[in-house]
């Protein structure tokens, strides 16, 4: 299995300036990310992304019945990612 990384974001356009909230989403399949599977692939990214950001599909601004949030967008492009295991602190350190 394969570890992803996928940056989404909205954005409430009616303060100045404009609000933004962003959410790495990090997942693992074994659904390749390429040309033949990609809808299969971005369908699995995207319930991912409602798992982890359930609050997401409120779109409520901060201030009630003031404004209200954007779609939900990818950010950025996905990346494939490893994971190194175990627990690791700058504070250990010192």
């Amino acid at each position: 299995m394969a570890i992803y990384k996928a940056n989404f974001k909205r954005i409430n356009f009616d303060f100045r300036p404009a609000l933004e909230q962003t959410a790495d989403v990090v997942f693992e399949t074994d659904i390749p990310c390429d040309d033949e599977n990609i809808e299969e692939f971005e369908e699995f990214m995207w319930e991912e992304m409602w798992k982890q950001n359930p609050h997401w599909k409120n779109s409520e601004g901060p201030l009630r019945n003031k404004a209200g949030w954007s779609s939900v967008l990818v950010d950025s492009q996905i990346d494939k990612i490893s994971y190194e295991g175990g627990w690791t602190s700058a504070l250990a350190d010192s």
